[in-house]
């Protein structure tokens, strides 16, 4: 997207409302698409070709030279020089860029047309908050008048010597004429001087402007950063809090629905309901987090819609049985090539989000081909919504209709354009309000003599002696009690040194921890030391409510598996089924 507000509010939104930051950040961009100065942000990469790379402009350059936004990023500024360029000029440039050194240089550049234009441009680096210079950003500014008016000046200065010389040899008749001549170059000269001297001043005034902008935007950017580096902060801290006696209450849910057979009371019912919300809730921010991350990663393979299809309706249809609603599917035996996974969530969300909406009548998921692309249609006769807001609908928090607010989060639709993006996936839209809605997206073609059969056995259930810790009696308590009603045998310690008086001289088949302990310590140090003494091969798992994109990382670098809150205790039992199986 070619936004200067996208490098600075690059962590997901909490809020539909714009806080004071936001509206300077927005507001920077709003002054740097309107200046008349070329703009030009790179990333601080190598200065040698195919670098640096250009990852915006502002509409003043494409004004300028004629490149769109779209034509430009991604290649690098080199596109502009011509063989008229200057090398000397580019090699003075790319030396004080070498060294981490603003430069202004005069310099040559070619539109998209071909047309030559002279420019002043300015670059210089900016840093992040550690200091690492992160961007180069050019400012260039048209000075192809004042370089005109520059070669005029030159030329009838040689005009002027010429016609001194030739004074010299002229017999004084002619040389009074010639003097007059010259009287009159002279006055012209000495006019466009003046008219030079004129534009030197309010050039002069432009770039004391132009600097104190550059001063203010540099000051909104680094508000901006500190306030998204609060906000992010903020969302792991509060999503931790938020799952810890949510973690409790659904394991002890959980376990209570088992003792009861499933023949559950209305009140525990509606417990469930309200469990289940926040946990979608809850879900739908760490997915965003992880996406915005960039911790999701394709893992691309060749397989029949028809299963994921059967898959998703299996999930699905008692929800949708349950409104009155009916769901169907009419699609061919299409094979695609693209991840499963993601695809099926991506289609998870956009079935969930039409049977949320939808009061009356019901679903169909369709296959067709459009535009010589194979896509999946999925069909409500639900509330539908304004084609204006078709733009709006992806963007986390937003929520149409009399009743959005009283059913899920906000997130759904987000995640789903995220994910397609990921997956470098087209998405359409189109509804209309009272009638319906149709979200399709783009299915990749994929060849049938490519689709693998699945080997992957069985997950085996088994008694495991389990080590468990968390510094939180009340989550320690549930979860012990529920895997202890799953048949294991629980060891558990709210720390290390807990831990271990607990748990003797045995040796536990697998260590389950949280990952915030107290006195600053983590489930992470505690595992990695525990394989230092037991084996590196110590299976494990991390329990944790935390959303920050490092996190995740953090745990798929030291190839630990993690279960978020809140706990279900049928999940956690089948990833410690996974575990073990691998281990």
């Amino acid at each position: 997207m070619n936004s200067f507000t996208d490098y600075i509010n690059s962590i997901s939104k909490v809020s539909v409302d714009k806080n004071p930051h936001q509206r300077d950040a927005e507001l920077a961009e709003s002054i740097i698409n309107d200046s008349n100065e070329d703009i030009i942000v790179c990333k601080a990469e190598s200065i040698d070709e195919p670098w640096p790379l250009i990852v915006y402009v502002n509409h003043a350059f494409e004004k300028e030279t004629g490149y769109s936004a779209e034509e430009v990023i991604g290649k690098t500024p080199r596109i502009l020089q011509g063989p008229k360029t200057d090398k000397a000029t580019l090699k003075k440039i790319h030396d004080a860029l070498n060294k981490w050194q603003p430069i202004r240089e005069e310099v040559l550049n070619y539109k998209k047309n071909g047309e030559e234009f002279w420019v002043s441009l300015t670059i210089f680096p900016i840093a992040n908050k550690d200091g690492w210079f992160t961007h180069w950003v050019s400012i260039q500014r048209n000075i192809t008048e004042s370089k005109r008016i520059e070669f005029e000046l030159y030329s009838a200065q040689s005009k002027l010597l010429a016609a001194n010389t030739e004074l010299a040899f002229q017999k004084n008749g002619e040389k009074e004429k010639r003097a007059e001549e010259l009287i009159v170059a002279n006055k012209e000269l000495n006019f466009q001087n003046g008219e030079k001297e004129k534009r030197a001043e309010e050039l002069i005034v432009a770039n004391k402007e132009l600097s104190k902008i550059q001063h203010d935007l540099l000051i909104a950017k680094s508000e901006a950063e500190k306030a998204n580096q609060a906000k992010s902060k903020f969302l792991a801290a509060a999503s931790h809090d938020l799952r810890q006696p949510l973690t409790a209450l659904s394991l002890y849910v959980d376990v209570l629905t088992k003792q009861n057979n499933g023949d559950d009371s209305e009140l525990g019912k509606k417990i469930q309901d309200c469990v289940s919300s926040l946990s979608e809730l809850l879900d739908n921010l760490l997915n965003v987090s992880k996406l915005d991350a960039g911790a999701v990663v394709a893992t691309e393979t060749t397989f029949r819609l028809s299963d994921t299809l059967r898959s998703l309706v299996n999930i699905h249809g008692a929800e949708a049985a349950h409104k009155g609603i009916s769901l169907h599917v009419r699609c061919a035996n299409l094979i695609t090539h693209t991840d499963q996974t993601i695809l099926q969530r991506i289609l998870g969300n956009l079935i969930a989000n039409a049977i949320r909406y939808t009061e009356k009548g019901g679903i169909l998921i369709g296959c067709r081909h459009h535009n010589g692309k194979q896509w999946i249609e999925v069909w409500d006769s639900g509330v539908g919504f304004p084609s204006n807001m078709a733009q709006h609908i992806f963007e986390e928090f937003t929520q149409l209709g009399d009743n959005s607010r009283r059913v899920g989060s906000g997130l759904g639709l987000a995640i789903v354009g995220k994910s397609a993006k990921l997956l470098g996936l087209e998405l359409r839209v189109h509804s209309r309000p009272g009638r319906g809605s149709m979200f399709a997206i783009e299915i990749p073609h994929g060849d049938a003599a490519l689709i693998e059969t699945s080997t992957e056995p069985e997950a085996v259930y088994d008694k495991w002696m389990i080590a468990l810790v968390d510094d939180n009696s009340m989550v320690l308590d549930a979860t012990s009690f529920a895997l202890t009603a799953m048949g294991h045998n629980v060891i558990v310690g709210e720390s290390e040194l807990d831990l271990l008086k607990n748990i003797g001289y045995q040796e536990p088949d697998i260590l389950i921890s949280d990952y915030r302990l107290a006195d600053n310590k983590t489930g992470l140090d505690l595992i990695l030391k525990a394989r230092r003494v037991l084996g590196e091969d110590l299976p494990a798992i991390l329990i944790t409510g935390d959303t920050e994109p490092k996190l995740i990382k953090l745990f798929a670098k030291h190839k630990i598996k993690v279960c978020y809150k809140p706990l279900k205790i049928d999940v956690l039992n089948n990833l410690i089924s996974e575990v073990m199986l691998k281990s």
